[in-house]
């Protein structure tokens, strides 16, 4: 896993990138101004930065820029506010080797997708597990959640069969193999999902909990807040807010 340097100076971004990282298996060092990220960078324990173009003392560019002449090598990612940059900002990011731009607001997904890119990490937990035998069950467990996470009677149990092995070996290959509990990688998948539910479609919270395997409401409260730092309703109340925020607005007569 990666370990990267948040430099953002609104806290609940900051604190908000801590919880998406940290939900998926990094850790992250946060600093507040560019000062502080640049004395954080110096110890060069990051395997990636992650900056705010805009930060209260000096901006994102200028943080890369010294980083770089003190020879700070790791990736660099700016944040910025808006969807297009000046040519001349490109240019000079392009100079310094920036390695991409996340517009905020940044989805838990879009910030780890970069962090996977650009720390050599692939998207898919099965791409590290070793070989051997641990390694096999490990790769089919996670097949399994990926076909069957929708199955509100499909659990660890259910795989353990599928294997040939008892229950306890299953959870200690995995556990081994990962670093990760068989429970976390099922409610992981089923809460991406409900989240991409939420934002994308009309259906209603029921509907949605029932789509991704779960049986009660109590049960997808706890489980989507936990991972994502809201619950169910508030984020859909997030989203449609974004959508009416981004149309275009008409003049009344």
């Amino acid at each position: 896993m990666a370990r990267v340097l948040v430099v953002q100076g609104d806290a609940d971004t900051r604190h908000a990138f801590e919880r998406y990282l940290r939900v998926d298996g990094h850790t992250a060092d946060l600093a507040a101004t560019g000062a502080d990220g640049l004395r954080r960078g110096r110890d060069a324990t990051a395997d990636l930065v992650i900056a705010d173009l805009c930060l209260s003392d000096i901006d994102g560019l200028s943080l890369c820029q010294c980083l770089a002449l003190e020879g700070f090598d790791r990736p660099f990612v700016l944040t910025t506010a808006t969807a297009s940059i000046s040519t001349t900002l490109a240019l000079e990011a392009g100079r310094l080797g920036v390695a991409a731009y996340l517009e905020q607001p940044v989805s838990p997904e879009e910030l780890l997708h970069v962090v996977r890119v650009h720390t050599g990490l692939k998207d898919s937990p099965s791409a590290t597990v070793p070989t051997g035998d641990g390694g096999t069950h490990t790769r089919r467990a996670l097949r399994l959640i990926e076909d069957r996470y929708h199955d509100p009677a499909f659990d660890i149990h259910v795989v353990a069969s599928v294997c040939g092995v008892s229950r306890e070996h299953l959870a200690r290959v995995i556990a081994g193999s990962t670093g990760r509990t068989f429970t976390y990688f099922l409610y992981a998948r089923r809460m991406r999902e409900a989240r991409r539910l939420l934002a994308d479609t009309p259906l209603r919270i029921k509907e949605i909990y029932h789509q991704v395997g779960l049986r009660r409401a109590s049960d997808f409260d706890h489980a989507f807040k936990r991972m994502w730092g809201v619950c169910p309703t508030t984020y859909r109340r997030m989203c449609i807010g974004s959508v009416l925020r981004s149309a275009p607005q008409t003049k009344s007569a």
